[in-house]
């Protein structure tokens, strides 16, 4: 229900093998980066506009977002990117809607949230309007705020390169089972992770759960 009807269209294989390593990157990221929502399933079936999806979904309703967790979502969100990258050695356009995601997450943490390293937590957005009578940013505050968010962003795609290269295995295993089944859960996750010999210490605890 969450992840929709499958559209019918199906993938010619190099597709199908990009789509795996994106989705892997998703799910690896998440699963070893601890304030990221457990990771449930990651499947390679057309659905809507998406090619696939990892389902990540939080342990019980949040009102309020930590610094480290919106970090590691950023981190989460440019998996696939990262991984189609690394892993196939180009870039596709698969990654539109979470470039749109980590950017506003970016923006919003520093111009709204205070959640910057040099900036005094100001709300810049809401200076930064074309409204009659608003106050317009000048150009060296813009510029602050522009690398604020950039390096936000470099931090967190370096964290995404490591954790896939410290795991890639894991995440050539994962890309092995999509293309076998298409569709994995929790189950399958945590045999990856067993088969790849991970430390018990390091697999999601709420694998073992079900």
């Amino acid at each position: 229900i969450r992840m929709g009807m499958s559209n019918g269209y199906k993938l010619n294989e190099k597709t199908k093998e990009i789509t795996a390593y994106h989705e892997a990157g998703h799910a690896i990221t998440g699963l070893f980066l601890k304030e990221c929502d457990p990771v449930h399933k990651v499947n390679i079936i057309p659905r809507g506009m998406g090619l696939g999806v990892t389902m990540s979904v939080p342990e019980e309703d949040m009102v309020l977002y930590s610094e480290a967790y919106l970090k590691s979502k950023i981190s989460m969100l440019l998996g696939g990117y990262c991984a189609e990258k690394k892993f196939i050695g180009s870039r596709t356009t698969g990654a539109s809607n979470d470039i749109e995601k980590v950017t506003e997450i970016a923006r919003t943490m520093i111009m709204k949230c205070g959640l910057s390293k040099n900036l005094l937590p100001f709300n810049y957005q809401e200076y930064n309007s074309l409204e009659e009578g608003s106050i317009t940013l000048s150009e060296d505050v813009k510029h602050k705020v522009f690398k604020e968010i950039e390096d936000l962003i470099t931090e967190q795609m370096e964290v995404t390169f490591n954790i896939l290269e410290e795991y890639r295995n894991v995440v050539e295993k994962m890309v092995e089972m999509l293309l076998e089944k298409e569709t994995i859960g929790e189950g399958d996750i945590l045999k990856i992770l067993q088969d790849c010999q991970i430390e018990q210490e390091k697999i999601p605890s709420y694998l073992f759960q079900k």
